[in-house]
């Protein structure tokens, strides 16, 4: 009934406790950390490019504008750790009261969360905790480095900017729809990431898209 009254119902409250606590509290701070770093390196990168001096950027600055602003579907970086950590926490917890009610061994209860050796694990509860932190955090990043370029490419004096897809056998449909859309910059601009792991980019170009240098491709 929810009703943690044994010491190893309490052994169990404890365990999931501590397991969001480490997904909601201490993955943030490593996570900003290195989205600190991460956009210090795209703004000096993105001058290097352009054979340009790079000014002093403030990393802890760009983080706390990046932090207000939605992306993918109206997603805040804040949100994105503490949200899965509650998301888990219930999934467990359903698991196993689900188990005692079917009459499940305590082996099998964490064979469905923990998944087991002969598939590699990939099927249980903790692996799909692991899938999503890893979409999560790639499309935090890919957040980062977008809403860096973009102030990096108006900074440089460009007024527009060139969507720029990764097109391989991956590449969603609004990405390969949007590869080589132009937009100025301003109201109504739209940047990546358009949806999770999303790997397009944004460059500054003229108002004909007409770019420096020649693209990559895969």
């Amino acid at each position: 009934s929810g009703r943690y009254t044994t010491k190893p119902l309490k052994d169990v409250q404890g365990v999931m406790a501590n397991w969001q606590q480490s997904i909601a509290v201490v993955l943030p701070e490593i996570f900003t950390a290195s989205a600190v770093a991460l956009a210090v390196h795209e703004a000096n990168y993105t001058y290097q490019l352009a054979n340009r001096q790079a000014p002093q950027v403030k990393g802890e600055k760009l983080i706390t504008q990046v932090k207000k602003t939605p992306y993918a579907g109206g997603q805040l970086v804040d949100h994105i750790f503490p949200g899965i950590a509650e998301s888990t926490r219930k999934k467990v917890a359903h698991v196993i009261r689900d188990g005692i009610e079917q009459g499940q061994t305590t082996p099998q209860i964490v064979q469905r969360i923990k998944g087991t050796k002969k598939q590699n694990y990939a099927h249980g509860l903790l692996n799909q905790t692991r899938s999503a932190i890893d979409a999560e955090v790639k499309t935090a990043r890919a957040h980062v480095s977008n809403s860096v370029y973009l102030d990096t490419w108006k900074a440089l004096g460009f007024e527009y900017t060139k969507d720029v897809a990764t097109l391989d056998g991956r590449t969603s449909k609004i990405c390969a729809v949007n590869d080589g859309r132009v937009q100025k910059i301003g109201e109504g601009h739209q940047k990546p990431p358009y949806h999770r792991r999303c790997r397009t980019v944004q460059i500054g170009c003229d108002q004909g898209g007409e770019v420096d240098g020649v693209r990559p491709y895969v």
